[in-house]
């Protein structure tokens, strides 16, 4: 079936659906998550439907590995599942609202909490009440100046990255690109940064641009497959 949806693929023609879930049934039989994931990036490429972006984003939770680096990677894995509307759970809500105020993100967790409470995610009390708090918490930061936003998430945010997520959560998306380049010109290395870069380009309607940082994100395998489900977003 590879060897089909490859032949129909390079002669610029759509698989069909029902190819592509055969190939992922047997894929999921087999046991093959190198597979699995391959087939859900086609689905999601030909057929975007919500279903299928739920099992990408699923196996990106569960691919985490402990480490200085989980937070920042969940906090972009949230991200994307937030922009793809397959964010459900009130745990994950309140999880991706912590982990943005962390970094320096208030704009951002308010943004989350908001949208929780307006879809009536949060439902027994002790949750409504401790997002409510967290949400009281991100409303105070987000009002702070974004330009005035001071370095969060560690070493691997220096000054610039921090005011270019206050703007991301700001909706100030054109800002924002201006400060996470101005911190790239100082470290090109940075794959958060430039995965933050193309979604910050991408929100500001620069698809083009927004391709050209997603690609050029190396260093970190789950931030390059993160990048390459952006590019597949963006195509939508």
């Amino acid at each position: 079936m590879d060897g089909i949806i490859q032949n129909i693929t390079k002669s610029g023609k759509k698989p069909k659906e029902q190819t592509l879930v055969l190939v992922q049934n047997a894929c999921t039989k087999s046991g093959d998550n190198n597979c699995l994931q391959r087939t859900y990036e086609q689905l999601v490429t030909y057929y975007p439907k919500p279903v299928y972006w739920q099992n990408l984003v699923d196996a990106m939770y569960k691919t985490q590995s402990p480490g200085g680096n989980n937070d920042k990677n969940m906090l972009q894995v949230y991200r994307l599942a937030s922009a793809v509307d397959v964010l459900k759970k009130a745990s994950d809500f309140t999880e991706y609202a912590q982990l943005a105020l962390e970094a320096g993100a208030a704009g951002e967790a308010q943004a989350v909490l908001e949208k929780g409470f307006t879809n009536k995610i949060f439902v027994e009390k002790r949750d409504v009440d401790r997002n409510q708090r967290l949400l009281e918490s991100a409303k105070k930061q987000a009002a702070t100046d974004p330009a005035k936003a001071t370095s969060g998430g560690g070493a691997a945010h220096d000054a610039d990255v921090s005011v270019g997520l206050a703007y991301l959560g700001a909706e100030q998306y054109d800002k924002a690109v201006e400060a996470i380049n101005r911190s790239l010109s100082k470290n090109p290395q940075n794959p958060d940064a430039r995965l933050t870069l193309g979604i910050a380009e991408l929100k500001a309607g620069h698809k083009d641009e927004a391709r050209k940082a997603f690609k050029a994100v190396k260093g970190d395998p789950t931030l390059e497959r993160l990048a390459n489900l952006w590019t597949l977003h963006s195509q939508a």
